[in-house]
């Protein structure tokens, strides 16, 4: 990943190690690209989203740029749909790491998860899914099911039982908040940054563009209602702990506003 293009950052006489890097666990269907503007806007040239699968390949160019602080010392963010556990998302920096994130139920998640992997062309569950209906998907065997039950706790606390999810959110640095909350995630981002946020938030949804009348949606199958069963039941785990702990905005441990 070149950073050649990013000038240095500008922190005056504030050590380095007191600069935080915020690290956006992007999770799939989320409001993310919305969020990715606001932030993009937010931290300026100084930031940079994973967009290609190159850039998470552990292949020894990689594996040595993760581990060289100088990998990340023209960030303030970086993000992407990349899992907590990532070795790109936890670097061995002085500096301190700031993990951002936004949760969904769900339920609602997978099933617009389905659909807009049905309608995209080229995404990688297409061909999957192009003859299962949602039911199938989440009870079959598949890369579907994996990314859809209990998949939120992994993105963010690299684990999907909930007791250590609980234990990582204590421990660690996290503004997180549901998906309903997203001018308060905006809010918190700001306040612990230092950093201005835009005065609305854009509404970007890829799956806009992607109508086709040819590809059923989940709603429509005759399976619908007993698949909406399925997923909450696979998901039990996973939607208790979002309820129980990111009923709103979360921002753990010692982070305190910019002054």
């Amino acid at each position: 990943m070149s950073r050649a293009a990013l000038p240095p950052l500008e922190i005056g006489p504030v050590p380095a190690a007191l600069v935080p890097l915020f690290l956006f666990l992007h999770i799939p269907k989320t409001a993310g690209s919305s969020l990715r503007a606001v932030l993009a806007e937010m931290f300026g040239p100084h930031h940079h989203f994973v967009t290609k699968a190159e850039e998470l390949r552990p292949t020894p160019e990689n594996e040595k740029a993760w581990a060289d602080p100088a990998f990340y010392n023209r960030l303030l963010l970086l993000g992407g749909h990349v899992l907590r556990g990532h070795p790109m998302m936890n670097p061995n920096i002085a500096r301190r790491r700031i993990y951002l994130s936004v949760f969904r139920d769900p339920v609602k998640r997978a099933v617009s998860g389905y659909d807009f992997s049905r309608r995209f062309e080229g995404h990688p569950m297409r061909e999957e899914l192009s003859d299962r209906t949602l039911l199938q998907a989440i009870t079959m065997p598949g890369m579907f099911r994996t990314r859809y039950i209990n998949d939120q706790l992994r993105y963010v606390f690299n684990t999907t039982n909930p007791n250590r999810a609980l234990a990582a959110l204590r421990e660690g640095n996290y503004i997180l908040a549901p998906m309903e909350k997203l001018e308060g995630f905006v809010d918190a981002v700001s306040a612990i940054s230092g950093l201005p946020r835009p005065a609305a938030i854009p509404r970007r949804n890829k799956a806009d563009a992607l109508d086709n009348p040819n590809i059923q949606r989940a709603a429509e199958q005759p399976d619908y209602e007993e698949a909406l069963t399925a997923i909450a039941e696979a998901n039990a785990a996973e939607t208790r702990f979002i309820r129980t702990h990111i009923r709103d905005v979360v921002v753990t441990n010692d982070l305190r506003p910019c002054t």
